[in-house]
């Protein structure tokens, strides 16, 4: 339902801000097409084009001076996504609106973007985002309150970007393909973690060969998604155009004054089919080295326990920190298992036992305490690897880790003598579960106790990728000040639902988490329900009623 508090200043004429050229009342791709609507408290003409669409930009100009909250009035299932900047900004942002939360509503959704201090100049431009729809109705601006002080003892707040290339931007704009570095700035964000792997192989234009994803070879199969050629599509282009998006990206987080590591899922794979277009070329030269279960089978994952194995890794990681990132993220709960029954893993257990661990059950102290012994040598490594690549200057690693110590001690994550030897600097616990991977709850004593009397800090995640609601997002982070952490982080914080922009920006204190809770109580979702639409009834008898 409508918000009962009008916006202070509202533009609901789309139409004149579209030049008479780029415009029209029918579908063409070379131009907007208007079309007149009426809602219970305003009416207006909203703009829209398809994705195949080429239109310019949308020019906005904002008379307004003073501290303001900018929102747009995204139609909805008719507007997949936007991008969007202030002259004055670096690069496009983009913006959803809430799918969740549209309560039926045959009409818009007020997505609120960003709180800016306007000075009466500023223009704001909107644009389509690439291969989506695009239908604006209005730009609304709410004044805003002043901003909150910073707290004196303050939290970290570390975010994930799985480096999916489908957010990445225009494969020839540099600035557009780094543009959630000023997105998580925006959000007050301390540590950026990049994903930079796919099935163990690099997602990026990569200066090793061994790594390098062969993308004519996958353009030229056949593929189960359509989304999947675009990607790679992308991909082809930044490799043919030179461009390595994570070195910009990292520049650029720099600049903002965010630390940034390279996030890495812990395996080499081979695609199932029909995902078999994208592969771990290492992982198909190399099947003596795959990871084998209790039963003697193998698994689809290599293994820790080779030493090449390790060293792939290593060579990955070094080439990460030598682009620029300050550290690694070993994001322990993608990929596992690392380490099971492999040979070595046998002969070693039988020299100090004198048995074959498969007699004995997977969780047998045993058991996982020699495949700790492989994880842990990969772990110093690491250390000893990274160091070498950034020139001797401290580097930064980062393990994420699943939700209690049984759960850890069952991969052969022994994060006790992680921390006491000093392989890892920051531990993030995740809600992550045993043999199904599903959620599990955080065991923060745990984590805790590992850590206790050294310098490790603890982030732990607020959430999943499942987790939809900023509110319970913050009342878990309000629960977590109970033990002895340093910050929070959150899973892919970037393009979430309503309210999780606002919500990163509130973590750096628990007053701040407290106030946020209550205020986020307070506000709805703004919807406004369409009468009329391009000239007939919109709510009653619509398109698509009983079609």
């Amino acid at each position: 339902m409508p918000n009962p508090i009008p916006p202070d200043w509202m533009l609901t004429d789309m139409e004149c801000v579209v030049p008479p050229t780029a415009r029209g009342r029918v579908s063409r791709i070379d131009a907007w097409q208007i079309m007149d609507y009426e809602t219970a408290s305003f009416s207006g003409t909203l703009a829209m084009a398809s994705p195949n669409a080429k239109v310019p930009p949308l020019r906005i100009p904002l008379p307004l001076t003073g501290r303001y909250d900018l929102c747009i009035g995204m139609h909805i299932n008719m507007c997949d996504g936007i991008r969007l900047k202030l002259d004055a900004d670096r690069c496009f942002d983009r913006l959803r609106y809430d799918h969740g939360a549209t309560a039926e509503c045959q009409g818009f959704q007020e997505v609120r973007w960003r709180t800016v201090e306007l000075n009466g100049r500023e223009t704001l431009t909107i644009a389509m985002d690439i291969d989506m729809r695009i239908s604006i109705g209005y730009i609304a601006a709410r004044r805003a309150g002043a901003p909150r002080a910073t707290p004196v003892s303050r939290y970290l707040v570390h975010v994930t970007d799985d480096g999916d290339l489908m957010l990445h931007g225009e494969p020839g704009d540099v600035a557009d393909a780094t543009w959630q570095v000023d997105h998580a700035a925006r959000q007050q964000v301390d540590i950026l973690s990049l994903g930079i792997d796919m099935y163990g192989m690099a997602k990026y234009t990569t200066g090793l060969d061994s790594h390098r994803i062969d993308t004519a070879s996958i353009l030229a199969d056949q593929h189960p998604s359509p989304e999947l050629p675009k990607y790679y599509g992308r991909l082809s282009r930044f490799q043919r155009d030179g461009i390595c998006v994570p070195r910009h990206y990292f520049e650029a987080a720099h600049r903002l004054g965010m630390q940034t590591l390279g996030y890495h899922r812990m395996a080499h794979i081979g695609a199932p089919c029909p995902y078999q277009a994208a592969h771990s070329r290492f992982y198909d030269e190399h099947p003596e080295w795959r990871c084998i279960d209790i039963d003697g089978r193998p698994v689809n994952r290599l293994s820790y326990a080779y030493p090449e194995v390790r060293q792939a890794f290593y060579d990955l990681l070094a080439e990460v920190v030598q682009l620029g990132a300050n550290g690694v993220n070993n994001v322990y709960v993608r990929g596992l298992p690392a380490v099971l029954y492999e040979e070595p893993v046998r002969q070693r257990f039988l020299e100090k036992h004198g048995r074959d661990p498969g007699k004995l059950p997977e969780n047998h102290p045993d058991a996982q305490a020699v495949r700790a012994e492989f994880v842990t040598e990969y772990m110093r490594g690491q250390r000893a690897v990274l160091y070498k690549a950034a020139g001797g200057k401290p580097v930064t690693i980062m393990a994420t880790v699943p939700a209690n110590g049984a759960i850890c001690a069952f991969y052969g994550l022994d994060l006790a003598t992680w921390a006491r030897e000093g392989l890892v600097d920051i531990l993030c616990p995740y809600e992550f579960g045993m043999l199904d991977a599903g959620p599990e709850p955080l065991n923060m004593d745990d984590h805790c106790t590992a850590v206790q009397g050294t310098a490790v800090k603890l982030l732990p995640f607020l959430n999943t990728f499942r987790d939809r609601n900023p509110i319970k997002v913050l009342d878990k982070a309000l629960a977590l000040t109970r033990w002895p952490i340093h910050g929070f982080s959150m899973w892919d914080g970037i393009l979430r639902s309503a309210g999780f922009d606002k919500a990163l920006t509130a973590l750096h204190s628990a007053e701040g988490i407290r106030d946020m809770i209550a205020e986020l109580r307070t506000e709805q979702p703004v919807h406004h329900d369409l009468i009329m639409l391009d000239g007939v009834h919109s709510d009653k008898y619509n398109f698509g009623w009983n079609f």
